[in-house]
């Protein structure tokens, strides 16, 4: 027998065996996309609390992105 007739099975001990090994192959995915979501962070120059943030949700990547400043900008004008 397969683990998909295990599933469909009366079995209920060989149900619990296949529910677990989907259930480890969902958790072995879901580490992967976020070591890859970590990578693609890490690529766009974001510090180690920027990412904690923006997994978190509490933050978009683009939030972290520095600003430039143009000759008539707020800053430049308090100079003068």
């Amino acid at each position: 027998m397969g683990i998909l007739d295990d599933l469909t099975g009366k079995d209920t001990k060989k149900k619990g065996n296949a529910l677990g090994f989907f259930a480890f192959l969902d958790e072995i995915q879901n580490k992967d996309n976020e070591n890859k979501k970590i990578k693609e962070l890490r690529d766009q120059g974001l510090d180690d609390w920027q990412i904690k943030e923006v997994l978190s949700g509490n933050f978009e990547p683009e939030d972290f992105e520095e600003e430039e400043l143009e000759e008539d900008s707020y800053y430049e004008d308090e100079e003068r």
